[in-house]
């Protein structure tokens, strides 16, 4: 997670804004990705938090075009939900997240 990344910061920022301004509210990002290749809009992706391991965490990044705010997306992503170790087995974390998996 990038180092100046706060909440308050992120939900200050609003479609519109310069990549200036959104620096000065949450520092510079983790990375920057440029437009995909043969792409027909020049949308650059910002990313300032990445999901770990499984593809686990909080995942953050800003869309900029023309160096303006496009667009904000802050997503959690969690996988968590039913564990069996040799400690405790079953370990149901999230029992309500495990409606997506069929009964039978």
């Amino acid at each position: 997670m990038a180092p100046n990344l706060t909440r308050e910061g992120l939900l200050r920022i609003r479609v519109g804004m310069t990549e200036q301004e959104v620096i000065g509210l949450i520092g510079p990002p983790l990375k920057k990705l440029p437009p995909p290749k043969g792409s027909t809009r020049q949308i650059w992706s910002w990313s300032y938090a990445e999901p770990g391991l499984m593809e686990t965490g909080v995942g953050v990044g800003i869309g900029f075009e023309d160096h303006q705010v496009l667009r904000i997306g802050a997503e959690i992503h969690d996988l968590g939900v039913y564990l069996c170790t040799e400690e405790k087995c079953p370990s149901i974390l999230k029992e309500d997240r495990l409606i997506c998996i069929p009964e039978r």
